[in-house]
């Protein structure tokens, strides 16, 4: 895992100018929220500015930009616009692969399902299919 990146907002208000700045653990944050929160309020809480306030507001009204990105979120940054949407995608079927592969090992000790491409596939479209079908349990 280790996908991480930074996120910064500059911006002025009354003539101070502010920069706060985060290292998001994207991991940890879609673990928590099954996708990533936004992030001028995560941005915010984590830089001590109420979120009720004109600062806020302010800052709301500024591009976050992304910079240092690891793991996964490497292939989503491009210049300082980060794919929000293309990294939750790719971060969920990158679990969703790792849990195929422990079944795979498990009732088929394939150790490797990248090498199996074929049964990568199947596996992957039988969970797919699983995952629409209504819950009747």
């Amino acid at each position: 895992m280790n996908s991480r990146i930074t996120i910064q907002v500059d911006f002025s208000f009354k003539g101070e100018t502010y920069h706060p700045m985060l290292q998001l653990d994207l991991d940890a944050l879609m673990v928590e929220f099954g996708h990533l929160p936004d992030l001028h309020t995560h941005l915010a809480s984590c830089n001590g500015i109420d979120t009720y306030s004109y600062l806020y507001d302010l800052m709301c009204a500024h591009e976050v930009v992304f910079s240092a990105p690891a793991g996964l979120a490497v292939h989503f940054l491009q210049g300082e616009d980060f794919d929000l949407a293309g990294f939750e995608r790719a971060w969920h079927e990158q679990q969703d692969l790792a849990h195929l592969a422990a079944i795979a090992h498990e009732h088929m000790a394939i150790t490797d399902l990248v090498q199996h491409p074929e049964l990568q596939q199947a596996l992957l479209a039988a969970f797919r299919y699983g995952q629409s079908q209504p819950n009747t349990g």
